[in-house]
């Protein structure tokens, strides 16, 4: 009887669900690479190269290369964004609102007229750092002036 090499079973440490003799701990399970194009049947070879075609190569990992830097136009570096522009543009809004509750306050409701109106003059004065300066500072003197005829009861 003749023990062939190829004929012998695999050692007791390689399979998977075993011990290591030395250690006694459990034995990892390798992997091991497969070629794709010997897995590949004869009768996808047709397909085979418009596969490959849409196969990304290279790394996984690679960034995409970075557009051209645009020059800054000038409107971007006037305006220069910030969290306190955006709430002078919000005040801007707000008192063009509150100018019809204090124009309202200031007939039906003189003191909650002189409360809307100075309210109006705080929103318009924030409106002012933004770039509708024309509309804050006008919307500033018809808040003050409903303040003041609030404040001394001209229509009562």
């Amino acid at each position: 009887m003749t023990h062939d090499a190829s004929a012998t079973p695999q050692d007791e440490s390689e399979k998977p669900n075993s011990l290591d003799a030395a250690t006694g701990n459990d034995v990892p399970i390798l992997a091991s690479l497969v070629d794709p194009h010997a897995v590949r049947s004869k009768a996808n070879l047709s397909s085979l190269s418009e596969q490959d075609s849409a196969i990304r190569m290279g790394s996984p990992f690679a960034r995409e290369p970075e557009p051209p830097e645009q020059p800054a136009r000038a409107e971007d570096v006037f305006f220069q964004a910030t969290p306190l522009r955006y709430t002078s543009i919000g005040a801007v809004a707000a008192a063009t609102l509150v100018v019809l509750f204090a124009l309202g306050g200031t007939i039906w409701f003189p003191t909650g007229g002189t409360l809307v109106a100075g309210l109006g003059c705080l929103l318009s004065i924030l409106g002012l750092y933004s770039h509708q300066r024309v509309a804050a500072a006008s919307l500033l003197a018809i808040h003050l002036v409903l303040f003041v005829a609030s404040y001394s009861r001209v229509f009562v």
